[in-house]
């Protein structure tokens, strides 16, 4: 049991984006929601539990190991911003593991802006709260 889930673990971090071969990969979400994602035909991070969950201005490191695990050709991540890998996709982000990320593709959501360059993958943005005069225009 404890090997599924650390091997579910290495299929989070693969979703949130794929990752270069020689070095770990980090996911920051710099953004006050959760973010969740699978890659390829994966099932939703979140059925690792908690550890499948980015939550809001955390990050996670994923092991080369892991990656390599669900990843060993071209692969296409959708990250999400929600607990459950629901409502509409914020980007695409594709890679290799001998590359890492090769393209990040942002579906403009809400604000969100995936940003993604070899080991490293960051989350920002976010729906902008309205001042109280905002309100009435």
């Amino acid at each position: 049991m404890k090997l599924k889930k650390l091997a579910l673990l290495g299929a989070i971090a693969i979703t949130a984006a794929p990752l270069a071969a020689q070095a770990d990969i980090t996911i920051y979400n710099n953004t006050n929601s959760p973010a969740t994602a699978y890659v390829n035909n994966s099932p939703c991070s979140n059925a690792a539990g908690s550890k499948g969950i980015i939550m809001p201005h955390q990050s996670i490191s994923v092991p080369d190991w892991a990656a390599n695990l669900f990843c060993s050709h071209e692969c296409t991540a959708n990250v999400f911003m929600t607990k459950n890998c629901s409502g509409k996709s914020v980007a695409s982000v594709t890679g290799n593991t001998r590359d890492g990320v090769k393209k990040v593709d942002n579906h403009h959501v809400n604000g969100y802006r995936v940003v993604g360059n070899g080991k490293s993958v960051t989350i920002e943005g976010g729906p902008q709260k309205k001042k109280w005069y905002q309100l009435f225009f």
